[in-house]
């Protein structure tokens, strides 16, 4: 009788051990299948119910685009650690700035000539900043990344409380281009943090600064050379660059003072008089009156130290990474070079 008792006991307990497992994993199930969706979300429903009254878009269009949208761990993770924070001057700028990717910019730069003129005498935007921004960012096309745009920026907008603000506004600007073109959200692929096309526009951005070559059709760029030079431009021009206006250049530096003022963690800015002052050799042909930004970054052989001016502030409003506004004016000044070079070589 005892035995039977125990037995039944038992089989009671391992129901009861099983039961709850089982309920623990489907927890688990359904928490994971809320973590890579997000239409049923309380604040996503929120955000789509803004997003119509504030748009006048219908709201079953919102959400059948919407309910399109999974989490993308990978970019919550690239995002996190962006390479622009994580590797010094030299070494970035060695992964753009080589022989392939000069004789690739140089050919796009040659193939893309007259509308490179013609923005230049235009806005005075130089040809070889257009062409290597283009190249930085996505070599020409080649690499414009391919995370789906509809899941990164849902990802960082609901997923990422640190800039949830930022990425709702350009999650709002997709949605709001995707219904006005009736585009598939599909056909949009881009980086880890949503920027697209041959430029590497955010959604705002397109918005803003995208401009179409031929003044009829949308904006692409995505597919047209003529349209991604016109858009960078015009970002650049509507961001105030200075035509003739100089991006940066090296300087010698005397003194801990002087050392102080160029560490990076010190924003501001200074006059080429005072750094004159204080021991700093720049170059005679630079006006005392310029107000410019002091940097050090790593070079060949050990730290360089820089001083970036109006212009290269303004490509900072592309990236506000410093070593990457020095790596698009460098490989530019490469450009340069090389198609002179080539030019001298075959004047044809």
């Amino acid at each position: 009788m005892k035995q039977k008792l125990r037995y039944k006991i038992f089989l009671y307990t391992t129901n009861v051990f099983f039961y709850c497992t089982f309920l623990c994993l489907s927890a688990v199930a359904i928490e994971n299948k809320c973590a890579t969706t997000y239409i049923d979300r309380d604040n996503v429903k929120k955000f789509i119910i803004k997003l119509h009254y504030d748009n006048n878009i219908p709201i079953e269009r919102i959400e059948s685009i919407v309910k399109q949208a999974k989490k993308s761990d990978k970019a919550l993770s690239l995002i996190s650690k962006p390479i622009e924070s994580t590797i010094d001057l030299y070494s970035y700028k060695n992964i753009f700035i080589t022989d392939k990717m000069l004789s690739k910019g140089v050919a796009f730069w040659n193939k893309n000539k007259a509308i490179l003129m013609h923005f230049e005498e235009k806005m005075g935007i130089p040809p070889a900043i257009v062409v290597s921004l283009l190249g930085v960012e996505s070599r020409f096309g080649e690499n414009s990344g391919d995370f789906k745009v509809l899941d990164v920026l849902a990802t960082l907008s609901f997923d990422f409380p640190r800039r949830e603000k930022f990425f709702q506004k350009e999650l709002e600007h997709f949605l709001i281009f995707l219904c006005k073109q009736n585009a598939d959200p599909d056909d949009f692929t881009g980086s880890y943090a949503g920027a697209m096309g041959m430029p590497q526009f955010m959604p705002s951005s397109y918005k803003y600064y995208a401009m179409s070559y031929n003044s009829v059709d949308s904006p692409d760029i995505w597919r047209k050379d003529h349209d991604s030079i016109a858009s960078v431009a015009n970002y650049l021009y509507k961001n105030g660059w200075k035509k003739n206006g100089l991006v940066a250049t090296k300087i010698i530096i005397s003194g801990s003072r002087n050392e102080e003022i160029c560490n990076n963690k010190n924003s501001q800015k200074y006059t080429v008089k005072h750094l004159r002052k204080n021991g700093c050799l720049i170059g005679k042909e630079i006006a005392e009156n310029e107000t410019v930004l002091p940097m050090t970054h790593k070079g060949k052989t050990g730290d360089d130290f820089w001083i970036g001016f109006h212009n290269f502030g303004v490509i900072t409003k592309y990236n506000r990474s410093q070593i990457y506004a020095l790596t698009v004016h460098l490989l530019a000044e490469e450009l340069e070079k090389q198609r002179s070079l080539i030019s001298q070589i075959n004047p044809n």
